[in-house]
């Protein structure tokens, strides 16, 4: 075959690949609102993650050394270095199995809940998809984190902050449904923070401040909540200071956070705040706080919930605090979907987890999700994306 028939069959096949997938996704997204009111108001639309194209990282890439580096376990980091850039469907077909059954899971519990679920359910990934970070030798696509990377949508504001590598370019997979929203939203706006550079080197995604902003949280009144993950508070100097603020951040930094109020945000209206927490316990803030109900939060039950600041930010002072144990923030405890009416998805292991929630009241949905967890250290809340979340609607 000439390098043109090759050409032409290749334009072929993803012709195939893209065609299908547009068909099946895109019917889902029309006609749906896209807003998310506050990160505890009812759930109710998500697009949800699937285990169509689950490729494995290089944990010595910059970025993703970056992520894995103070509370990810040697285990883990050996599984992916033997398993680099491979599909695991090939290398470790029972592990995907297992995965795939959790993943479906997820999918499950939040339709039960209520939740309308937007979700590739059939279709293979196009190779433009999978391998869109070839460029600079990054990591393939990992298509069961189909969360807040494919864009956070923060009040009428579709954000795109470009996190972390392997899930990078997942909005790019439903750019027709992505519109739909559009669409069907006539008041939702764009705004994008800078696309990182191709630098394989780069602990954080960016130099320009396009980096992950490590799950900001969005509370009622327009106020969002930035945190930082440090080793030790001795560092938190370094994180403001642009030529050291990747260095020691395990996803995210505050020159990023301040790119994007001041640069981006603001004039919408919406304050924030930030607050640094150990990285020893977890990598990303999304897997420290767990956001239960309006006046009730989940943090490290450790000195200080895990924070590196004596102080509490504004936006909990009226908050309790309910102490979250260690063990269970070990098992992705906090990276808990609400449903915003009284219930709370939760990885099955936390049984003490769930015994403090319903003692205040809140109802545990205990989901299997121990497996996709412990292979990559991310959990329900870092597979599923907020399309719709509202309290009173017409």
């Amino acid at each position: 075959m000439s390098a043109t028939q090759d050409m032409q069959q290749f334009m072929k096949t993803e012709q195939e690949k893209w065609d299908a997938l547009n068909a099946h996704l895109t019917p889902q997204f029309e006609g749906q609102r896209a807003f998310v009111e506050h990160g505890f108001a009812r759930y109710r639309t998500a697009y949800v993650g699937d285990p169509q194209a689950v490729y494995v990282p290089d944990p010595d890439v910059g970025e993703m050394d970056a992520m894995t580096g103070d509370s990810c376990s040697d285990d883990v980091r050996d599984f992916w270095r033997k398993h680099k850039d491979q599909n695991l469907r090939d290398v470790a077909p029972e592990l995907w199995e297992e995965m795939a059954q959790e993943s479906d899971g997820l999918a499950k519990a939040l339709r039960d809940c209520g939740v309308k679920v937007i979700r590739n359910e059939e279709c293979e990934y196009p190779e433009g998809i999978i391998n869109n970070n070839d460029a600079w030798r990054g990591p393939k696509f990992c298509s069961i984190y189909g969360g807040p990377t494919y864009g956070r949508i923060i009040e009428n504001y579709f954000m795109q902050i470009w996190e972390c590598g392997p899930v990078r370019q997942y909005e790019f997979a439903m750019r027709n449904g992505t519109m739909e929203l559009f669409k069907a939203t006539p008041e939702l706006q764009y705004r994008s923070m800078p696309y990182p550079e191709p630098d394989v080197n780069m602990r954080g995604v960016g130099n320009l401040a396009g980096v992950d902003n490590a799950a900001p949280k969005l509370f009622p009144n327009k106020q969002i909540l930035f945190g930082w993950g440090l080793p030790d508070a001795s560092l938190i100097p370094a994180a403001y200071d642009e030529k050291t603020c990747n260095d020691h951040t395990s996803a995210g930094n505050p020159m990023g956070g301040k790119f994007m109020m001041e640069r981006i945000m603001q004039e919408a209206g919406f304050t924030s705040e930030e607050v640094f927490f150990d990285s020893n316990l977890t990598y990303h803030f999304d897997c420290v706080m767990m956001m239960i109900q309006e006046g009730l939060v989940g943090l490290p039950d450790t000195e200080n919930f895990g924070l590196l600041q004596e102080q509490l930010p504004e936006c909990l002072k009226d908050y309790e605090i309910m102490p979250i144990p260690l063990e269970d923030i070990a098992r992705g405890a906090s990276n808990a979907p609400t449903i915003g009416d009284g219930r709370i998805l939760i990885d099955n292991r936390c049984t003490e987890t769930m015994k403090r929630l319903e003692a205040r009241g809140i109802e545990p949905v205990p989901v299997k999700y121990s497996t996709l967890w412990d292979t990559f250290n991310s959990g329900m809340d870092c597979s599923d994306a907020e399309i719709w979340r509202e309290n009173d609607i017409a």
